[in-house]
């Protein structure tokens, strides 16, 4: 089963240092009722390689 728009929102929190009350779940909730777009594997595999 994929992730809910707020499990997928609660991951991608995990991965900022937050700092302010600007970025929070409800605001994510609000402004991407729909979730992010899904991510290009191929992209995110050439990125992830070019990283490393």
């Amino acid at each position: 089963m994929p992730p809910t728009t707020a499990q997928h929102h609660a991951e991608w929190l995990s991965l900022l240092e937050i700092s302010g009350p600007f970025l929070s779940m409800p605001v994510l909730l609000r402004a991407f009722r729909q979730g992010l777009d899904a991510r290009d594997t191929v992209q995110a595999a050439n990125l992830r390689a070019a990283y490393e």
